[in-house]
């Protein structure tokens, strides 16, 4: 093996180390956002049942989370699970559509 040949060995050798190294980033990446998303999730849940539990016991508060829930909420399906009534002219197919869903 002369001179040349183990120089494009040794570069062969550091582009796989290098292909490790970024499969080995990206895997840490993605565990990254998913762990990230896991928690927005649990404190997006922990935040409603701790205002579900208030509102229980205040009526002003259970009013604010109401007005905020007609006003913020655009879905047909996501209104029905609060008892809102349905958007005219809106339809569920149409929400999925928007959404990419």
């Amino acid at each position: 093996m002369n001179d040349n040949d183990s120089k494009h060995a040794r570069l062969q050798k550091l582009e796989q180390q290098k292909q490790k190294i970024q499969k080995k980033i990206a895997l840490a990446k993605n565990r990254i956002s998913a762990q990230d998303r896991k928690d927005d999730t649990r404190r997006k849940i922990l935040t409603g049942a701790v205002l579900i539990e208030a509102a229980e016991n205040d009526t002003n508060l259970k009013g604010t989370i109401d007005t905020l829930l007609n006003a913020k909420l655009t879905r047909n399906n996501d209104r029905a699970l609060f008892d809102l009534p349905p958007l005219p002219g809106k339809s569920d197919n149409a929400d999925r559509s928007k959404t990419g869903s």
